[in-house]
């Protein structure tokens, strides 16, 4: 997986804090506000949403018709955002504490 830039970073933490919050993902518009930028800046989140999607951070829902769901937006762990560890396959939990708390029983 590439590394991530700050603004990803940013824009990450922000779609994920936006769906525990609210328990739906945030539109381009919120996206451009949350990371600090005009509202109207939807194509700078789309980008930012895009790369996201092809280092698998986050998946886009896709509408029977293709075009993409406004909230359509789902986050796809595969790293704890805490340590950078790789996540057990269905865990939240970082591999490493996985195999120890295993190793422990």
């Amino acid at each position: 997986m590439s590394a991530f830039t700050q603004r990803m970073q940013d824009c990450l933490h922000f779609i994920e804090n936006s769906v525990a919050e609210t328990g739906i993902s945030p539109t381009m518009q919120e996206i451009c506000a949350g990371v600090g930028r005009s509202e109207k800046s939807k194509a700078y989140a789309s980008t930012l949403v895009r790369c996201l999607e092809e280092r698998g951070a986050v998946r886009r829902v896709r509408m029977p018709d293709g075009k993409i769901a406004r909230r359509g937006i789902v986050v796809v762990r595969q790293h704890c955002p805490h340590c950078g560890e790789p996540l057990a396959p269905g865990c939240s939990t970082p591999l490493h504490e996985t195999v120890q708390a295993q190793e422990q029983v």
